[in-house]
């Protein structure tokens, strides 16, 4: 009879310990490639479809642009993404940047508020959080931490394994490039790493950028331009998209009806919501006589003439000297717009032309204002009272067509 060789206590603890540590490698290198599934299965927060593809996108590419509207949630998936991070790579250090302080605490604030109160398992992975006005942290047990910084030039001692800017139209190109970008120093290095067989293993550092979209003339469009290009590159790992509104009402994040209540507004705003509901750029048209660049430039002043409701006695509305002109001119529409047809209103500007040389003047619109479904004789009254209590130089019409007769009422 063959004598069985029976196993020593310690040897069948290490072989436990290696069956344990065999399946946490393989749970971990799982999740790593499936973070979404992390998310639902380990932490037990549910994910939209969207959410799920971007979650992957953050997880796998290097540098990623993520371009989203009002509503859709992109602080509270950044808030997912950098929490899953930290847990399945120990040691990572996470900064997120924006233009204020208070918004890069709104990711932090997430974890805080929301997250944690969800899930009781990243309650135990957290040791230690704190957002206050001046310092915020959220610190895990195992050394990885998250951490806020202003974008100015102030940041400059911070350093981390992935940068994550939120309202990236905010930070400006000089503060990305001197500044956050030089936090990416060097990426995590755990410690087996060290071992000429895992050598190959090195990870990359990431930059993540979460905004709204913007004008053409920002300087994220540019950069968001060149994403496109290089996510079209398979050598390089790449990663943009734009989700409209669209996709914030098919998940239920948004509602239908609230998206037209406020488009059927008054003082709703066609271009704002372009930029910030349909992620679309705005900018210059094909054939446009002036560029968009030129115009926003110079179209801040520091001085403007408040509407007349503001003056009084003690408060009297601005002189203008002997020099300089006050040119008021009107752009006459008199039809009210409706739901299937959008009419021009008539628009008054005012122009402080200031005497620059015996030839020329300096524009500087300080004054502007527009009426929809107004009759002539109102119109009338409207120039003129504004002409005279403004204390306006010259009066600029276009009498060909609907003007003429607005003419004749100011002439009475």
């Amino acid at each position: 009879m063959i004598e069985q060789n029976k196993k020593t206590v310690q040897e069948i603890e290490a072989d436990k310990a290696q069956k344990i540590m065999e399946t946490v490698a393989w749970r971990a290198g799982f999740y790593r490639a499936n973070p979404h599934r992390f998310v639902e299965e380990v932490l037990e927060i549910h994910l939209k479809l969207f959410q799920k593809i971007l979650l992957y996108a953050m997880m796998h590419y290097n540098y990623l642009m993520y371009l989203a509207s009002r509503g859709q949630g992109k602080t509270f998936l950044t808030a997912i993404f950098a929490v899953v991070y930290c847990i399945l790579f120990p040691g990572t250090i996470i900064v997120v940047s924006s233009g204020t302080l208070k918004q890069a605490n709104e990711v932090l604030l997430k974890i805080e508020n929301i997250l944690m109160k969800q899930s009781s398992i990243l309650r135990q992975e957290i040791s230690f959080c704190n957002i206050g006005v001046n310092d915020a942290i959220v610190m895990f047990k195992n050394t990885s931490f998250i951490v806020t910084r202003v974008s100015n030039d102030n940041a400059r001692s911070a350093r981390a394994n992935i940068l994550i800017i939120d309202e990236a139209r905010l930070v400006d190109k000089i503060t990305l490039n001197t500044v956050l970008r030089k936090f990416l120093t060097s990426p995590r290095h755990p410690r087996y790493l060290d071992k000429p067989e895992y050598e190959h293993l090195q990870e990359r550092n990431k930059e993540i950028y979460m905004s709204s979209a913007y004008f053409k003339s920002s300087e994220l469009y540019e950069k968001a331009k060149s994403y496109t290009v290089n996510f079209f590159d398979d050598t390089k790992k790449y990663f943009i998209c734009g989700l409209p509104y669209q996709v914030s009402i098919k998940e239920n994040l948004l509602m239908r009806s609230q998206v037209e209540d406020e488009r059927s507004e008054a003082d709703y705003n066609e271009i704002t919501d372009q930029m910030e509901m349909e992620c679309l750029w705005f900018g210059d048209t094909d054939g446009g006589l002036f560029k968009f660049d030129d115009l926003n430039n110079i179209r801040r002043l520091k001085l403007g003439l408040h509407p007349l409701k503001f003056y009084n006695e003690s408060i009297p509305v601005p002189k203008v000297s002997a020099q300089n002109k006050r040119v008021l001119s009107v752009d006459i529409a008199l039809m009210a717009s409706n739901k299937r047809k959008k009419n021009d209103a008539t628009a008054i500007y005012i122009n402080d032309a200031l005497k620059v040389t015996d030839v020329s003047y300096q524009s500087n619109m300080v004054f502007g204002q527009t009426f929809e479904g107004l009759t002539t004789d109102k119109v009338g009254i409207i120039v003129m009272r504004y002409f005279y209590e403004y204390n306006c130089t010259d009066l600029v019409l276009d009498t060909n067509g609907k003007t003429l007769p607005l003419l004749s009422v100011m002439i009475k």
